[in-house]
C-alpha cells in the first residue's frame, strides 16, 4: 500500500473515530452562550485518557483530542500522540438533527492538513454533574 492511502486511511480512522462523541465530554468553560444551549455538536470537546476511541489509542497512538466546531460552521480539531506530537485538522461541517432520539448526522469536508469529506452520526448524552454550556 502506498504512504499516500495509508496516510489517507488513518486520516479517515480519526474522522470516523472523532464522530463518537458519547465518548468526549463537554468542555465547561465556554463562557459566551448567553444562556442558550447550544445546537448539536457546536461547542468546545475534549477527549483524553479512557475517554479516547480504543482505535485511536491503538492504531494512531492519540492520548487526546479537543475539538472545537464553531456556529459558522467551522471547525478545528488537535490530536496529540503519545510522543506529544500535534497534528491539527481544520475544515467545514454541516449537522442535522435525525429525528431519532438525540442522534445527528454530519458531514465533515476538510481542508487540512489534508482534503477529505467524512460523513458519520453522533449522539450527544448530558452527563449528571457535567451541564451542557
Amino acid at each position: 500500500m502506498k504512504k499516500k492511502n495509508v496516510f489517507a486511511l488513518m486520516l479517515m480512522l480519526l474522522a470516523s473515530a472523532m464522530l463518537t462523541f458519547t465518548s468526549c465530554n463537554k468542555d465547561d468553560d465556554d463562557d459566551n452562550n448567553d444562556n442558550k444551549v447550544p445546537e448539536g455538536v457546536i461547542g468546545k470537546w475534549v477527549s483524553e485518557g479512557a475517554n479516547v476511541a480504543p482505535l485511536l489509542v491503538n492504531f494512531l497512538s492519540i492520548k487526546k483530542i479537543e475539538a472545537e466546531f464553531k456556529a459558522d460552521n467551522s471547525y478545528v480539531v488537535n490530536s496529540y500522540t503519545t510522543e506529544n506530537v500535534k497534528v491539527t485538522f481544520t475544515g467545514v461541517y454541516t449537522q442535522t438533527k435525525s429525528g431519532v432520539g438525540n442522534i445527528w448526522t454530519i458531514t465533515l469536508i476538510q481542508s487540512t492538513p489534508t482534503s477529505v469529506t467524512s460523513e458519520g452520526i453522533f449522539e450527544i448524552t448530558v452527563t449528571a454533574g457535567q451541564p451542557r454550556t
